[in-house]
């Protein structure tokens, strides 16, 4: 939370209220009541989110209680995770009140990605941040550098400050969904022990909302002017896509195959087709098992060498843009190419085409991260902007 004051560091979300609460003596020493005091006090102030760089291997009812009731009343509770880890990434070391399933644990990773050899482990952890050598004020009042879970849960603090900024409307659980969406999978293979479900990453396109901008088509999640407001709005008025029965659209949440191929054969217009039960994990009685098996009759869609669909899998970039690129073939005149595909990957050749046509893009460092799911509203911008244009 840093000013821009041309001096040192700028936070992430240098315009927030901030509130510090001072629970521990000078040596960072306390009690679980003194803590359970802090949460209650600031919860008291109407604070959106709390940043808890403090851990303890002691479980306490007491603090569990207060973490749940700060939660329960919209208080986003955000805390390290704890620096017991070990280089291996054995064991199950995430403290209290990270490891309380209301707050939301923070790993540290250092600048190449890589898990800190100190940051605990554990199935609590929901996502990663940097905090190895951050850059910080220090009790002399000067700059230092320093290590530690504790420094990578601020910068989780501040992303979520952010997001509450643009999306004031949406609940705590809801803004906790949507920086599971705002992640990097560092591992390939979704939530795991060492990340959670990855990195933070905000997206280039985040928009500031004011209070006052009243919701899109209904949807209470939904504003005007965001970048994917006017495909949703076609999508949905055309009956391509659908919301939720409590009026939200959730459009960061992943999409799944069997939304996806739903989603395209109602954009074709393609004829329901009976379903050959040619997909082991496809029933015939599932929603999507028509237009899995019309478009397969098309060859828009394949299925694993193991001969499954894993149609409730969330479908990733490359799997995307293989798909469109069938419907859609692009010029190949004009590829675009990433350091992150190698030559080997199975959607190479539709990414570059696709990409090079400009249909879909890859992110500022040059990246296109073939193997990152893809969200509802990205997948609505690209049915817009490709078969509906």
């Amino acid at each position: 939370a840093a000013k821009n004051n041309s001096f040192g560091i700028v936070g992430m979300a240098p315009d927030v209220e901030l509130y510090v609460v001072k629970a521990f003596d000078e040596s960072g020493d306390g009690y679980h009541s003194n803590l359970i005091k802090a949460i209650d006090w600031a919860v008291k102030q109407k604070v959106d989110i709390i940043n808890l760089s403090v851990g303890s291997s002691t479980y306490s009812k007491g603090l569990l209680t207060a973490v749940n009731d700060a939660y329960d009343k919209g208080v986003l509770i955000v805390a390290a995770a704890g620096n017991g880890g070990n280089l291996e990434g054995k064991g199950d070391q995430v403290e209290f009140p990270a490891a309380f399933e209301s707050a939301i644990a923070v790993a540290a990773i250092d600048r190449y990605d890589r898990r800190a050899g100190f940051s605990a482990t554990g199935p609590q952890i929901e996502v990663a941040a940097p905090g190895v050598k951050v850059l910080t004020t220090s009790l002399s009042g000067e700059y230092e550098y320093a290590s530690g879970t504790s420094l990578a849960a601020p910068h989780v603090t501040g992303h979520l400050a952010l997001l509450k900024q643009a999306y004031p409307k949406l609940r705590a659980s809801e803004l906790r969904e949507l920086l599971h969406a705002q992640t990097i999978d560092l591992t390939g293979e979704g939530r795991n022990r060492y990340f959670g479900y990855g990195k933070i990453e905000l997206p280039s396109e985040l928009t500031i909302q004011e209070d006052n901008t009243p919701p899109s088509i209904g949807f209470l999640d939904v504003y005007e002017n965001l970048w994917y407001t006017s495909a949703i709005n076609t999508l949905v008025s055309r009956n391509i896509i659908f919301g939720y029965e409590d009026n939200t659209f959730r459009p960061h949440h992943p999409i799944t195959r069997a939304e996806t191929v739903t989603m395209l054969q109602r954009a074709l217009q393609l004829p329901s087709s009976q379903y050959d039960a040619s997909y082991k994990d496809v029933k015939p009685t599932h929603f999507a098992a028509s237009s899995i098996s019309a478009l397969k009759e098309r060859q828009y869609v394949s299925s694993y060498p193991d001969g499954s669909f894993r149609p409730e899998a969330p479908i990733t970039r490359g799997e995307v843009a293989t798909i469109l690129s069938r419907i859609e073939p692009m010029n190949e005149n004009n590829k675009a190419t990433f350091p992150d595909i190698p030559t080997n990957h199975f959607a190479k050749e539709a990414i570059e085409s696709i990409a090079g046509a400009g249909v879909i893009q890859g992110y500022p460092d040059g990246t296109f991260r073939p193997n990152q799911t893809i969200t509802r509203a990205e997948f609505s911008v690209l049915i817009d902007r490709i078969i509906l244009k």
